[in-house]
């Protein structure tokens, strides 16, 4: 490198979860633009025409965002919520020599869940849902997505949102179906977590459904380098509903493993 060139400045990539978009992670975004580059791409099928996602795998997904994050040759820190928390260690597990940390928000690898015989409540729900959101019939998937929105927000958050935003889920729900299929089959990928010597940060609410908290516990055992860290009274929307509160403990995880020292966020 020339002596008068700077080094490349660090990177943020936030991944969002099912049903949301890049912009989940502005509050964030804004607090790191100071010190990183942070980039918030849109998943898969969200913010531009949806194609068929029969066959989705976490690797489409991974390989969108490296596409839409091309140019930046920093080292990458990668922060992920529910989906895009799988999609995010499904990334670093791919190319664990581009990635200098990871913070997740209880990422959804179901295929924990599904491995051999073990119980969890929440499988035969898992299952329905997605059966109902990948239906060919609207008033089908107009119930699936209804459901999915009340079983990861908790209560009847479905009949708080606006008609409009209502129908743009609905429209995404063969999307989010595909998403369920890609995290079920991510079970060959599983035992690469374990050789993951990346630091990580893993989040969980202690008032999240079973599921992902299910999930969360068993990273938390095969991760070989984690802080698992329970999130008192927090859900499994909290990156959204509580940013102020879950966001300082996204940025001091970054900090600290940021390659310029001199970083500091405020």
């Amino acid at each position: 490198m020339n002596k008068h060139e700077s080094a490349p400045r660090p990177a943020v990539i936030c991944l969002h979860s099912s049903m949301s978009h890049g912009g989940q992670w502005r509050a964030l975004a804004t607090r790191l633009a100071g010190d990183f580059d942070v980039i918030t791409p849109n998943l898969l099928g969200y913010g531009t025409a949806s194609d068929s996602f029969d066959r989705l795998r976490l690797e489409d997904e991974v390989a969108n965002v490296l596409q839409q994050c091309s140019a930046t040759s920093g080292p990458l820190h990668i922060v992920g919520h529910s989906f895009g928390g799988a999609v995010a260690l499904r990334l670093a597990s791919m190319h664990p020599q581009r990635v200098a940390s990871l913070t997740l928000y209880e990422p959804v690898w179901f295929a924990l869940l599904f491995d051999g015989c073990l119980a969890n409540a929440d499988v035969p729900e898992i299952y329905r849902i997605q059966k109902l959101l990948g239906s060919e019939m609207r008033f089908e998937r107009m119930r699936g997505a209804q459901e999915f929105i009340n079983y990861w927000a908790g209560g009847d958050g479905w009949s708080k949102l606006p008609g409009e935003q209502q129908e743009r889920l609905v429209s995404l729900s063969s999307k989010v179906a595909a998403e369920f299929g890609a995290l079920i089959a991510a079970g060959p990928a599983t035992r690469e977590l374990g050789d993951l010597h990346l630091p990580t940060r893993l989040l969980c609410g202690t008032e999240t459904r079973q599921s992902a908290r299910r999930v969360s516990e068993l990273l938390a055992e095969i991760l070989p380098t984690v802080d698992y860290r329970r999130l008192q009274g927090f859900s499994h929307m909290a990156p959204v509903t509580h940013a102020d509160d879950v966001n300082p403990l996204i940025v001091e995880h970054i900090v600290a493993n940021a390659s310029d020292a001199q970083a500091a966020v405020a």
